[in-house]
């Protein structure tokens, strides 16, 4: 997109004073030794990620360590991925002496989770990362951002409610997003996240009038914004922060506001990724299909470019604000990366998938994503591809989740 909020030179949220009074003082209740957990929750683009990333500035500035994962559909059957993306980068780059300290006492019990994977025990593993947080926080307050929680495994999602009903004594602030709408919006798990915050769920608002008419301001500084142009808005948008910015990118591109938003939304990144250099498109497409957090070498050698080429490429996606980082890759936003993913032909979707699934087995990938892009690029056809499945099941099944074996 051509503008996001964050970059509109806005000093925070607008109408978010209540909440970010709240996000503050559950950090500052960690930095003093006592844990809780925060449960952000609202549809697409209100705002979510918008405060956990101001949690995080505020989190730095009370001197917090930070742990953040933003949880993925194409991972959610991969167990312990959400947990991986949390505590991994602790350990890779701490030195021996200090992983030895980490990994000490119960905290042991998760080694299974960071090394070769047979048959475990469950229980021991979760009881292991949370003894494994204990340590972490212990060397200094911590914080815990998870995003899009709804899509995390199963695995993660009871290592962060274990983590949940201990964390009292632990000097860490664990925040989680909800997205409504998403699947897994019933499930046991994140009602039992959502019973152990401790205080009211953090719910961000449609903008006001007035907060949209700032918006449209910052965004469109060429223009005059008068009231009927902000109620246009207003109208087409329902104050959803993320659409009102994508309204107005749209605008400075010369389009008319007056359609529905969502729709305004898909045909405004549509045709800004038409204006882009072909490789680039190209490398999008790639990126879309492999999905958030992927390496950046992955999609270029997924959409056949030069090493060269896919650096521009990826560099022209961050400066058309599609991506907000090329390595790792991360979309600014999930209807960016559905958009992309959605405008390919049905034939070059399965394409896409079924070459993504052999590069990535051939990088030794873990099994169970390996099958994700297998089962979305339609019946296996070939013996190998039918072997990766059968891989992922047993692997699946080692790891104690037999729901995503069968699948």
């Amino acid at each position: 997109m051509g503008f996001t909020i964050a970059e509109m030179g806005l000093a925070e949220p607008l109408e978010r004073e209540a909440e970010l009074t709240q996000l503050s003082a559950l950090l500052t209740a960690a930095q003093n030794g006592r844990g809780q957990v925060g449960v952000i929750e609202g549809p697409s683009g209100v705002g979510k990620s918008r405060l956990l990333d101001e949690c995080a500035t505020l989190a730095r500035s009370l001197e917090l360590s930070i742990l953040r994962a933003r949880c993925s559909e194409l991972t959610r059957d991969h167990p312990f991925s959400v947990v991986r993306t949390l505590l991994e980068p602790t350990l890779v780059r701490a030195d021996e002496k200090t992983r030895t300290k980490l990994m000490r006492g119960p905290a042991a019990l998760a080694e299974p989770v960071f090394g070769p994977r047979e048959a475990f025990d469950e229980y021991g593993v979760i009881h292991g990362l949370y003894w494994l947080t204990v340590n972490i926080a212990e060397q200094r307050p911590m914080a815990i951002l998870v995003d899009d929680v709804l899509w995390a495994d199963d695995f993660s999602l009871r290592y962060l409610a274990y983590l949940a009903d201990r964390i009292d004594d632990i000097p860490a602030a664990m925040l989680v997003a909800i997205r409504h709408g998403d699947p897994g919006a019933d499930s046991p798990l994140i009602a039992h996240l959502s019973d152990a915050a401790g205080g009211p769920s953090i719910r961000p608002a449609n903008l006001s009038e007035t907060a949209v008419h700032a918006l449209l301001t910052d965004a469109l500084p060429d223009r005059e914004v008068d009231a009927d142009l902000t109620q246009t808005v207003l109208a087409e948008t329902g104050g959803n922060p993320y659409l009102v910015v994508a309204v107005a990118d749209a605008i400075r591109a010369g389009d008319t506001p007056g359609v529905t938003a969502p729709d305004s939304v898909r045909r405004q990144i549509t045709r800004r990724l038409s204006r882009l250099h072909p490789a680039t498109q190209t490398l999008a497409t790639a990126a879309s299909v492999l999905g958030d957090a992927s390496v950046l070498i992955d999609a270029v050698r997924l959409a056949g470019l030069r090493p060269d080429e896919g650096r521009a490429a990826a560099d022209e996606l961050v400066a058309a604000h599609l991506l907000v980082s090329a390595d790792p890759i991360l979309f600014g936003h999930r209807i960016v990366r559905m958009t992309i993913h959605d405008m390919l032909e049905p034939r070059k979707r399965i394409a896409f998938h079924a070459y993504a699934a052999k590069l990535l087995a051939a990088n030794r990938t873990e099994p169970e994503i390996v099958a994700e892009h297998l089962l979305l690029s339609g019946p296996p056809r070939d013996p190998w591809s039918v072997s990766a499945l059968h891989e992922a099941g047993r692997s699946a099944a080692r790891k104690g989740a037999p729901a995503a074996a069968v699948r």
